[in-house]
């Protein structure tokens, strides 16, 4: 038997230094770590010995299939895999593990016997089927029949197995487009709780390169829907702050009728983001929403109070901008638009802001002589 000519070339590439150098004892140990190594790629899971065999072939799902495991015959042929890869840990690994106390001195025929049979259990194993593929994987989260929640989402990411979750959410980015985003959405969550520091930054920096140059709004809506927030900081910082200021132009351009955006619908999209905007970017919003407040036009104060009364708080960083922003909103209050009363009354705003509101409008009263206050001034019952 010529070794190198009868086995695979990879598994002759892990063991060709000690089988050479005759110390054949340590060639089969070589075997026995490539074929460990295999199941653990297939896998991703990094167990060892019978843990690594039951997580990768046992069970009544396993990760890895020899067959379509349906009639009792194709069970009993994956069980006996099982059992079979089990006896070679206990059989032939273990007793020649480095620091075990009875050393085997082995011959070049023992090395070619059990080294040829482990290159017949990686046949097998190279010929195994996977429950997760990436293909199938994504045709799933492409199915019409996509159940929109977190609970499938979080099932269906569940299949994947650890190693393939950053591959996997690289895949379904590269894919995105706006008919399949809400199911997109719900995954990206999913695989987000999964990943560890070093895989969200690999991601972040797929999602930087692409924001770097992108002029097409709908590749930034979908940028900014299937991210989480709180990531943003780790977008790269060129990518940032370019994106803040295509944002911060839309916003300043917005206007809203009684029904429907007129201008700004991609600034829209910053709402949940300001909070993580870099601070030169948080002090250009913060003019932007002020001069559409004091702005003439109704459209222009209505984009504003819509979508982002909530967030003055988050970029309104000096005094001076924080006492100009409540004389603004106490005058508008003082002229009774409903449309106004009701945004601002559904605000959420810092008690010290409220209290320097209070003192300017707890006076105003409406025309049937009631306060413009819907509630009285108790500190716990304020909506701002």
């Amino acid at each position: 038997m010529r070794l190198e000519r009868d086995i695979r070339p990879q598994l002759w590439e892990a063991v060709s230094n000690t089988y050479t150098s005759k110390n054949y004892t340590h060639a089969i140990v070589d075997a026995m770590h490539y074929l460990s190594e295999l199941m653990r790629e297939k896998t991703g899971f990094e167990g060892d010995g019978s843990q690594l065999i039951g997580h990768a072939l046992g069970g009544d799902n396993p990760r890895l299939r020899v067959n379509k495991l349906q009639t009792e015959s194709e069970k009993s042929v994956q069980r006996g895999l099982v059992q079979l890869l089990a006896g070679m840990y206990s059989v032939v690994r273990n007793p020649r593990h480095h620091d075990h106390p009875n050393v085997i001195e082995d011959t070049q025929n023992t090395a070619d016997a059990i080294i040829g049979f482990i290159d017949y259990l990686v046949g097998v194993l190279d010929q195994s089927t996977e429950p997760f593929t990436l293909q199938v994987f994504v045709e799933r989260v492409l199915d019409s029949y996509f159940v929109k929640s977190e609970e499938y989402a979080e099932l269906l990411v569940s299949e994947i197995p650890p190693k393939r979750h950053l591959d996997t959410l690289i895949e379904l980015y590269r894919l995105k487009r706006h008919d399949i985003s809400d199911n997109l959405k719900f995954v990206f969550s999913a695989i987000f709780k999964r990943l560890d520091s070093n895989q969200l930054n690999d991601f972040c920096g797929v999602v930087s390169d692409e924001l770097k140059t992108t002029t097409d709004e709908v590749t930034i809506r979908l940028n900014l829907k299937l991210m989480e927030p709180e990531f943003w900081s780790q977008i790269s910082t060129i990518s940032r702050l370019r994106i803040e200021h295509i944002l911060i132009e839309s916003i300043e351009q917005g206007e809203m009728n009684e029904k429907a955006i007129i201008r700004g619908a991609l600034g829209t999209w910053a709402r949940d983001y300001l909070s993580f905007f870099t601070d030169s970017s948080k002090e250009k919003v913060a003019w932007a929403l002020l001069r559409a407040l004091e702005h003439h036009s109704e459209t222009k104060r209505r984009y504003i109070l819509h979508y982002f009364t909530s967030q003055f708080q988050y970029v309104m960083q000096s005094e001076y901008m924080i006492e100009r922003l409540i004389t603004r909103v106490a005058k508008l209050i003082e002229e009774k638009d409903e449309y106004v009363l009701f945004h601002i009354y559904e605000a959420t705003f810092p008690a010290d802001w409220t209290e320097k509101l209070k003192s300017k409008v707890q006076h105003l009263r409406n025309d049937e002589g009631k306060l413009l206050w819907p509630k009285e001034w108790d500190m716990n019952e304020i909506p701002f």
